[in-house]
């Protein structure tokens, strides 16, 4: 995330926050120096960050979410 939705993840978003993410993934590959072995790590490009809750909301709400749905606790 970058700018803005940067700025407002930061500020309101917190462990057990609720989000919808909207991006792309795409996956950057390299060369381990010590052993040779290819790495990779997943990269997500954020476009829209959407704040639907905390969890503590979400329960106290009796599972519904802004969506429409509950979701489960591992989410």
């Amino acid at each position: 995330m970058w700018g803005k939705t940067a700025e407002i993840a930061a500020q309101y978003v917190r462990k057990g926050s609720l989000i919808g993410v909207t991006g792309s993934l795409k996956f950057e590959y390299w060369n381990d120096r010590s052993t040779g072995v290819q790495r990779s790590k997943p990269v997500i490009s954020v476009d829209r960050l959407d704040l639907l809750g905390s969890k503590q909301d979400n329960e106290q709400s009796g599972g519904n979410s802004s969506m429409g749905g509950g979701y489960p606790d591992d989410f």
